[in-house]
């Protein structure tokens, strides 16, 4: 916030590190929300040659999330409206999977021949290697519309995350608290991802991750009312990693759609999300 020059500072080497990439897109995207798209594309452009390089080395992930965070932040910004956001999240990831299917099939193809390299090189070195799944390009293009999902949304709330610690203290809680889908959006990204889970091996959340989103904030909100000690939040996190409070999470989100289970826009009266960027 105090100049490109310092942002470029966190931008340039969290995109060269491996697996850093996210802090430097979330960096970008609290630049465009605070300052507008002319900041933005300054930072945006030596971040684009770096995640280019790392597509080059075979990995897409940090280019796809920058290219896809950018609008997502630019919605939020124009629209001030999460659940657009959040909506349009699964339409990206879904465009990610079309595209590698039609012009990245031999980029697939190339994935799914080094993993079995990789397994045949455990089993040749000994190693107890029992039967492994190997994902065909369509369960692989899925995966990497999830992962685009997960990476362009996580970097948006971190931007956001960090835009109010800045200049609004609180605001980033109470969004999170009183994010919410309506009842026909979120009924029809639970039914693309059963249907997809079917049809589509490795695409429904695809469609189910903003839902899963949706049910952590009103499981945040729950608890934040309880004033239960952070340790409770802590066994939240680490039980999704089941799958049945995953899809526990999700289903919430559908029924909180229709009937506002936790009461959170009772008496609420409708708010810009990001109004302090106008500040």
């Amino acid at each position: 916030m105090q100049g490109p020059s310092r942002a470029l500072l966190v931008i340039m080497p969290c995109m060269v590190v491996p697996y850093l990439f996210p802090l430097a897109v979330a960096t970008v995207v609290l630049v465009l929300l605070r300052r507008g798209p002319g900041d933005a594309l300054l930072l945006s452009l030596p971040a684009a040659v770096l995640a280019a390089w790392h597509a080059g080395r075979g990995d897409v992930i940090p280019l796809a999330t920058l290219l896809y965070s950018l609008p997502l932040a630019m919605a939020l910004r124009n629209f001030r409206s999460w659940p657009l956001v959040l909506v349009l999240t699964s339409l990206g990831g879904c465009l990610m999977a079309v595209t590698l299917l039609v012009l990245g099939g031999d980029y697939l193809i190339g994935i799914r021949t080094a993993f079995e390299q990789v397994i045949e090189g455990w089993r040749q070195s000994g190693y107890p290697v029992q039967e492994v799944p190997i994902p065909d390009p369509l369960r692989l293009a899925g995966l990497f519309g999830v992962a685009l999902c997960v990476a362009s949304l996580g970097c948006l709330l971190l931007a956001r995350f960090w835009q109010a610690a800045l200049y609004n203290p609180g605001g980033f809680r109470e969004e999170f608290h009183h994010l919410r889908l309506s009842g026909r959006d979120a009924s029809a990204l639970f039914v693309a991802g059963l249907a997809s889970g079917y049809w589509l091996p490795g695409w429904s959340w695809i469609f189910l991750f903003p839902l899963l989103v949706t049910g952590l904030g009103m499981a945040h909100y729950w608890l934040a009312a309880r004033e239960v000690s952070s340790l409770a939040v802590t066994l939240l996190y680490l039980s999704l990693l089941l799958l049945p409070v995953r899809y526990l999470l999700v289903a919430l989100a559908v029924v909180d759609g229709w009937q506002d289970l936790a009461g959170r826009q009772k008496g609420r009266e409708p708010r810009p999300p990001d109004e302090e960027t106008r500040k």
